[in-house]
């Protein structure tokens, strides 16, 4: 898809002088990217091999968020919308996160 696109953003980890890739890894050109951002974290809740494992207790509390249209974009709007950076994101998040283990006990 980003083949076809008019602009895009990579975000990444880092960004390094010379990459190592293995052979089965996704490359994407150059002429692709508008920008190539780096946010240490991005990946989260999922994985970046080598940076940080997936977290499944977000996965497991996603669930029931994502069951409903209302219960999605409330998530959304407090998660993302009303928040000005991903730092933002991230302490809200982790608030969340730290209710829906604390309701699990």
């Amino acid at each position: 898809a980003v083949l076809a696109a008019r602009r895009s953003i990579v975000t990444v980890e880092e960004i390094v002088d010379d990459l190592e890739a293995p052979p089965n890894a996704c490359v994407l050109p150059y002429w692709a990217l508008s920008a190539v951002c780096p946010v240490p974290g991005g990946a989260y809740p999922s994985y970046a091999q080598g940076y940080s494992e997936r977290d499944n207790r977000f996965y497991k509390a996603w669930d029931p968020i994502a069951r409903s249209r209302e219960t999605f974009q409330a998530w959304m709007q407090r998660h993302v919308l009303d928040t000005d950076d991903f730092a933002g994101f991230r302490r809200v998040l982790a608030e969340s996160m730290a209710q829906i283990m604390k309701e699990a006990v």
